[in-house]
């Protein structure tokens, strides 16, 4: 829910998490057969890209739920280029993600589910995998 909250609606986001992540699923809550059909199928995709090509098949062991939902919008973004590129360059972007501002120690200090600093976090991602 949060993935495909953040994916499809960002923008949308008003600092409140539960609400939000309320608001998406009521939106939400009688899509078609075939667009849960298009959510699975994306949401598989990049969670294998990322394991397999960027974790090398094992679950990264400290990676905050902050950095984790924005490198599978990010890469979720722009999946159909990615599967299309060595481990390396994905490795790079992710990097790059890390060095980011937004995702500095001080910017995940100071709350990280506020307005700001989530569509800040998901904006950069975006960018970054692009």
């Amino acid at each position: 829910l949060r993935f495909f909250a953040l994916y499809d609606e960002h923008k949308k986001y008003g600092g409140r998490l539960a609400k939000f992540l309320n608001e998406y699923m009521a939106d939400n809550r009688n899509i078609s057969v075939a667009q849960s059909d298009l959510k699975r199928a994306l949401f598989g995709r990049t969670v294998t890209l990322v394991l397999h090509k960027l974790f090398d098949g094992k679950a990264p062991i400290k990676a905050p739920i902050s950095v984790t939902e924005a490198v599978l919008v990010g890469v979720a973004k722009h999946i159909d280029t990615l599967e299309n590129v060595d481990s390396r360059a994905l490795k790079l972007k992710y990097e790059n993600l890390l060095q980011h501002v937004e995702f500095s120690d001080q910017k995940l200090s100071e709350g990280l589910s506020g307005k700001l600093r989530v569509i800040g976090r998901i904006d950069a991602a975006i960018d970054i995998f692009a």
